[in-house]
């Protein structure tokens, strides 16, 4: 998870860094030839791309953890209630004053 982050944080702060390079120094960087652009554009899909298969991957694995954990808390907790339950009952038959 901290990787996906990671990777995450790398791309916005790269995305953000070539489109500023393109939007303020155009003439160094776009303006140049044609080809500059289509480079200019490609990293900047490229980046968008990433950044979208970034947000996929961190939306899929939440979804399997929520579930793994609501998985694991209804197991945890049904095996905690049948345990007191059980405690309560054996405490019941075993204890020594008469019901009234």
């Amino acid at each position: 998870m901290i990787s996906n982050v990671a990777c995450f944080c790398c791309n916005i702060v790269s995305f953000i860094v070539i489109l500023y390079s393109a939007i303020f120094y155009s003439q160094d960087t776009v303006l140049l030839n044609s080809e500059g652009a289509a480079l200019y554009i490609s990293w900047l899909v490229g980046y968008v791309l990433g950044l979208s298969l970034a947000a996929g991957q961190a939306v899929i694995l939440n979804h399997k953890v929520s579930i793994g954990l609501h998985a694991f808390t209804i197991t945890t907790m049904s095996a905690e209630i049948k345990h007191f339950a059980t405690k309560i009952f054996i405490d019941f038959l075993l204890s020594s004053e008469p019901i009234s």
